[in-house]
């Protein structure tokens, strides 16, 4: 089928077709990025429409948004996640050179062209100004929480059983495996950590999670329980179980610039963070007491964290009210409002 319509919560919905490759190897991933950008493009030429909201990434997402808002001469909005060319290039997965050149004009051509941009990050915000795009039409909104879903409770006592964690204390990781998110890195940390009671559990899938599986299996590490992702009310209960929740990345600049979602789903759960990003996202954890930071990709740092927090009940209560704080101003209804506020704006004005 080309494409489906569905409601939901009254909202008409539109899915393409679109090739659906793994989230490994470049030229497929492109393929798979591209080909929702070519049928979003065509399926919009038919459709009514005010304004175009195109997300990052994928990069080439915002390519549809600024061929139909030519098209159809309709204002587009663009949602920043994510500094996409420069991204790639921190990730090694392609070196600078013509083509990545060649991106980069793209994106600064699709930045001037677009009506408004929404980042989700202040970084996001400088990076853009220092670029030369006029900042009145920059307006930063963050990612949050769901507050009606991600609630904190009681660890969910079978399942500790159930996992062989019982009296152990649990470091969890949940979310996509990925190059930039520096898990293996983490589970050779912790792994060292076994005869301290400490054990790391993970939940998800990406291109990574192959050679870390087969990492966990052929060095034989006890500690460390890895589990493919799963639908989140199900993956709630594994997030129950944990005590503090890790937010790893790789050690690079372009990262200095992001705020994990998994911050704020940790913090409405109340699970002290274990964070180790650099930049905005450590900024933010310190500035609410809601976790602590180690060096990204550091050993001896982030072995220290973790003694310190297994060593001091006093730390954790102080960062569990930290979590409190930070998820209460990050509660995505409020953002959902924010965000609505400023394309009504717009919308009203042009």
């Amino acid at each position: 089928m080309i494409y489906q319509k569905e409601i939901l919560d009254g909202i008409k919905i539109i899915r393409v077709w679109t090739y659906i490759a793994k989230n490994k190897g470049f030229f497929r991933r492109s393929i798979d990025q591209f080909s929702y950008a070519f049928n979003s493009l065509i399926a919009g030429i038919f459709l009514d429409f005010d304004i175009i909201i195109a997300t990052s990434p994928s990069f080439f997402t915002t390519w549809s948004a600024f061929f139909l808002s030519k098209i159809k001469k309709k204002p587009w909005v663009f949602e920043l996640r994510d500094i996409w060319p420069k991204s790639i290039n921190s990730l090694k997965v392609m070196k600078k050179g013509f083509l990545l050149n060649l991106l980069e004009n793209i994106e600064l051509i699709l930045y001037k062209d677009c009506d408004l941009i929404i980042p989700v990050t202040s970084s996001f915000k400088t990076y853009l100004i220092k670029k030369g795009i006029d900042e009145s039409k920059i307006h930063v909104v963050t990612n949050g929480v769901n507050h009606d879903f991600f609630k904190a409770g009681k660890a969910d006592q079978k399942l500790v059983k159930q996992l062989n964690l019982t009296d152990k204390v649990i470091i969890g990781y949940f979310g996509t495996v990925g190059m930039a998110h520096s898990i293996d890195f983490v589970v050779k940390t912790i792994s060292k950590l076994s005869s301290k009671n400490i054990s790391l559990l993970i939940v998800g899938s990406g291109a990574m999670r192959d050679e870390i599986e087969h990492l966990i299996k052929s060095q034989g590490f006890k500690n460390i329980v890895m589990l493919p992702s799963m639908k989140k009310d199900k993956l709630l209960k594994y997030m129950s179980i944990i005590d503090f929740a890790i937010v790893p990345l790789i050690k690079s600049e372009a990262f200095k610039e992001v705020l994990p979602s998994k911050i704020f789903e940790a913090a409405a759960l109340e699970k002290p963070i274990i964070l180790g990003v650099e930049g905005e996202a450590k900024e933010m954890i310190l500035k609410y007491n809601a976790g602590i930071c180690y060096i990204p990709e550091d050993e001896n740092s982030l072995t220290t964290v973790i003694d310190k927090l297994v060593e001091n009940n006093k730390l954790i209560v102080d960062y569990k009210s930290g979590c409190n704080k930070l998820s209460s101003d990050f509660n995505r209804k409020k953002l959902s409002q924010h965000m609505y506020s400023i394309l009504l704006k717009f919308y009203t004005e042009n």
